[in-house]
């Protein structure tokens, strides 16, 4: 019998859908949908329209054709607190005492305001430590999603994390065969309400940024720049926006005047991921060499290559089918054709339920 189960991958402007399933060893797409979500509806990963979330995430299911209830969801933005924390070599019944008092320090809010968990990363022996991974969120954001799930009569299997979800859907770009040790990747997943950025050294997580910088800082650059509304830039963003690059000049004074909008966002989404890359250069000495990008903000045109060129190292656009059944390209193959990257989250979050469930 086939193991069911669907990502739900609630974000800032979409909510996409991914169910997937698991017959023996293979893993298949089943189906997939998005749906927009009024501006508002979500902010800073916290729901505050419950209602309106709720009846959008039924409506998708059912023009989805997805009749399973069994979800993985996850949260996002800078309200996630992700931590790499060393603490001491203990048994696990143990742990749990020790990793409290460290989320006291680690946590910027009240613990007593937060639902946290943990995992262990590696072990360090000849130290006698261990490296854990500590993701923390303040229990409103928490419940405000879990109230959304009650309210479409979901069963939720968990809650887990964007930037965790999204290395499990592209788990085997982060070491190829013939590049063990030495792959230092980076994911990036440009949302609409933040940038999730994970770095991983010899497949192992190194690194989590949340970037205020996404895809409503251009659409709010768009709407100043031209004196549009907010609606009308977002439009104009989908249709006819695109990255600059010195070699492809741009015609007519609107495209240009739109393009210099979205190459003053760039710059600054391009430093902030500089710094980071930076960051992990200090601390390990090595460099990143290529940088995997999803989410629904690449869709602008040249993103990646004008990446590419700033920061100095590949750039590719995620393929979150990689793991997948090749019947798995059959499902809305216009859809994935055209939107596969955007999918990456759900997809991840579907994986882990079919793996653990």
């Amino acid at each position: 019998m086939a193991r069911v189960c669907v990502g739900l991958d609630i974000g800032t402007s979409a909510i996409k859908v991914a169910q997937l399933s698991k017959v023996g060893a293979s893993y298949k797409l089943d189906r997939v949908g998005v749906a927009p979500l009024p501006m508002g509806a979500i902010e800073g990963g916290t729901v505050h329209d419950v209602q309106t979330v709720a009846q959008t995430i039924v409506r998708l299911l059912r023009e989805s054709k997805i009749g399973c209830r069994q979800v993985m969801a996850a949260v996002a933005g800078e309200a996630v607190i992700h931590r790499l924390i060393r603490v001491p070599l203990v048994p696990r019944r143990e742990l749990d005492g020790i990793v409290h008092w460290e989320s006291e320090k680690h946590i910027p809010f009240p613990i007593d305001e937060a639902i946290y968990d943990y995992d262990i990363i590696q072990e360090f022996p000849e130290e006698n430590e261990q490296e854990i991974i500590l993701v923390a969120a303040q229990r409103s954001l928490i419940e405000s999603h879990v109230a959304v799930l009650r309210a479409a009569r979901l069963q939720a299997l968990a809650i887990d994390v964007q930037p965790l979800a999204l290395s499990r859907a592209l788990e085997p770009l982060l070491s190829p065969p013939g590049m063990e040790g030495t792959a230092n990747v980076a994911i990036m997943d440009v949302g609409a309400g933040s940038t999730d950025l994970a770095i991983f050294r010899q497949g192992v997580q190194r690194f989590i940024r949340i970037l205020p910088i996404a895809g409503n800082y251009f659409t709010r650059a768009i709407a100043t720049r031209l004196g549009i509304s907010s609606e009308e830039a977002e439009n104009l963003k989908r249709t006819h926006g695109q990255v600059p690059l010195p070699d492809q000049p741009i015609e007519g004074e609107e495209d240009r005047e739109l393009a210099r909008a979205i190459e003053g966002v760039m710059a600054e989404l391009t430093a902030e991921i500089r710094r980071s890359l930076d960051y992990f250069r200090l601390q390990f000495r090595e460099d990143v060499v290529r940088l995997i990008a999803a989410g629904g903000g690449i869709g602008l045109r040249n993103m990646a290559p004008y990446l590419a060129r700033e920061l100095g190292i590949n750039v590719e656009i995620a393929n979150p089918l990689l793991q997948l059944h090749p019947a798995s390209a059959n499902c809305a193959p216009k859809i994935l054709e055209t939107m596969g990257p955007i999918f990456s989250v759900a997809i991840g979050l579907g994986l882990r339920g079919v793996q653990e469930w």
